[in-house]
């Protein structure tokens, strides 16, 4: 695979990150999620004659590539296609993974870290130090969320 194809992919994961709503339903016990190295790294393997192939020159911004890929589903390989979908999958769970991570836990943060003053990620140190007595939801949650 190509630096050039490489970047796009890392360039598509990462505006996917920013185009995703900021709220959604979750439930994180039933989630596997993949941090957006792992995604960039499967979709490079499974689609980089793909993205060579179909969206070479396609400018990166506004989730061009994606719709690249999805415009021209047809023609990709199966195993782009099988990977695209997976990836895109996970990639969406993380991100809500990250969203829901604070009400999941919020019981466990009110009962362990009352004393914690929020922001700057204190409140999240506070819950990873004291995991052990961190409930099950809340820990699948960092979990999910790649936090740990």
């Amino acid at each position: 695979m190509t630096r050039s194809a490489w970047a796009k992919v890392a360039a598509l994961l990462i505006g996917l990150f920013f185009l995703l709503p900021g709220f959604v339903l979750f439930d994180s016990a039933q989630a596997q999620t993949v941090s957006y190295a792992e995604a960039a790294d499967r979709l490079a393997a499974a689609c980089g004659k793909d993205i060579d192939e179909y969206c070479r020159g396609v400018n990166l911004g506004s989730g061009r590539m994606k719709n690249c890929l999805s415009q021209n589903r047809d023609g990709l390989s199966a195993e782009c296609k099988d990977t695209y979908t997976q990836t895109f999958m996970l990639i969406e769970k993380r991100a809500q993974a990250r969203t829901a991570v604070l009400k999941l836990c919020d019981v466990d943060t009110r009962k362990l870290c009352s004393g914690v003053a929020k922001g700057d990620g204190q409140v999240l140190e506070c819950i990873l130090t004291a995991a052990a007595g961190v409930s099950r939801k809340c820990n699948q949650a960092i979990t999910d969320a790649g936090f740990r």
